[in-house]
């Protein structure tokens, strides 16, 4: 084959150049369906497909795929899928992922490891040195080995490995049977000294160990790698526009208190945290722990306000000072509340827009909603389905009669209704109304 010939098809050396190449969204086509009329083979040719979209580019079909390709609120066009309701379409153009560190990215990304330096910019190469310290403490006080950073490093990453490889022993992934183990663990360590370093990894100092609270707070011994994680994760970067409130699970068979059955969750046994994910990118931009277990007397609240302590006072202003009856102070909405709103706290939608929350029946009701309005200046608002049981008793009068007019309407219909904000001082005026009466 001359220079001047096209690479075969089967060429190796041409198949892992286009490997290597990055994708772009904004040069994808969408496929033109082709039905077996015009299809004349089983070989489906590009030049073929190219010659067809510049005869019919006034066709419906060429139309309705070029509707993904709009214009986004900074100039630029980006893929967003098609739909008719201009609403939605609005929000999807919305969101986006704001970068809060544009020069580490940009440093990390342009490095030759790029995907282990990514990974240091939410486990710094520091706490990790921090952690091999402490668990060669650990190493050195049971007679073995200590590690170095490189070693340790490199279990971080087969122990990272295992949630994408998945058998349930440790020692199948060693293993020389059929279908069982993996080249890169035989290659980076031994199984006897992967099994030495996990019995003994630390996430503390031995010397700062507490046994009252280790045993109040049943994620302790992990609690500053997860500080770690939430404090990095809300510094790089931000979602906008358009973000989710929901429930993240982490399976495990540990026996721990901060372990939760539920049977309708596809990990029946797991740790639950709270997360808030952007639409966009599917960036987690806060994660709490739904404290299940925990006895130390915290709320979950105050224990975020310690790791982003600017947000303590936009909380006290909003309900950690509110001492009436319906207060949200110290309650897991308190936590939602500011896990959402720390979004506007850290930047601010561009152009004066909007940020929408979606959640389910668990967390939607008026009164986060409320809160999260007043947390964020106006900016936020929350979108999702509604558990009845969750409406507060001011609104729940009129939603039981919108129900009940809706039971025979038919399939589309739907009903406004409007929602009262409880007046703080309901008990005294309910109380002088009871006297007056008398």
């Amino acid at each position: 084959m001359t220079d001047a010939e096209p690479s075969s098809p089967h060429d190796i050396s041409s198949i892992e150049a286009l490997e290597q190449d990055s994708w772009n969204c904004s040069d994808w086509i969408i496929p033109r369906t082709i039905n077996s009329a015009e299809s004349q083979g089983d070989v489906y040719s590009d030049d073929d497909d190219r010659e067809s979209n510049s005869e019919e580019v006034g066709s419906d079909e060429v139309n309705e795929g070029l509707e993904n390709i709009v214009q986004a609120d900074d100039g630029n066009e980006e893929m967003v899928p098609s739909v008719d309701n201009e609403y939605i379409r609005s929000l999807l153009r919305s969101a986006d992922l704001h970068i809060l560190q544009p020069g580490q990215v940009s440093a990390a990304y342009g490095k030759s490891e790029k995907e282990v330096e990514l990974f240091h910019l939410f486990m710094t190469k520091n706490y990790l040195g921090t952690m091999s310290k402490w668990t060669n403490e650990v190493l050195i006080g049971k007679g073995r080995k200590p590690t170095s950073n490189p070693e340790f490093f490199a279990y971080i990453g087969l122990e990272l490995g295992m949630s994408l490889l998945k058998f349930n022993e440790i020692s199948k992934y060693w293993s020389r049977g059929s279908f069982l183990g993996h080249d890169t663990y035989k290659d980076t360590m031994s199984r006897q000294r992967f099994q030495e370093i996990r019995s003994c990894v630390c996430f503390h100092s031995q010397s700062s160990y507490d046994a009252e609270l280790a045993s109040s707070d049943p994620l302790w011994f992990c609690r500053s790698l997860l500080d770690q994680f939430i404090r990095r994760s809300a510094t790089i970067a931000v979602p906008l526009g358009v973000s989710a409130l929901d429930e993240n699970s982490c399976a495990t068979k540990a026996r721990t208190k901060a372990k939760t059955y539920s049977p309708n969750k596809p990990a029946k046994y797991a740790i639950r945290f709270y997360a808030v994910v952007g639409h966009r990118y599917c960036y987690l931009s806060s994660m709490f722990d739904n404290r299940a277990g925990n006895s130390t007397g915290i709320a979950a609240i105050d224990d975020y306000c310690r790791l982003f302590r600017t947000l303590r006072t936009p909380y006290n202003n909003v309900m950690g000072n509110d001492q009436s009856k319906d207060s949200l102070a110290s309650t897991p909405s308190a936590l939602w509340v500011c896990m959402m709103g720390h979004q506007t706290a850290t930047c601010k939608q561009p152009n004066g827009g909007k940020r929408y929350f979606f959640c389910d029946n668990f967390y939607t009701r008026h009164t986060i909603g409320k809160a999260l309005n007043a947390f964020t200046d106006g900016e936020s608002r929350v979108i999702g389905t509604v558990k009845f049981t969750n409406v507060d008793a001011t609104n729940r009068h009129y939603l039981s009669k919108a129900i009940e007019l809706m039971k025979d309407a038919s399939r589309g219909t739907w009903m406004l209704v409007r929602a009262f904000t409880k007046n703080p001082e309901y008990e005294r005026l309910h109380n002088q109304h009871s006297s007056q009466q008398r």
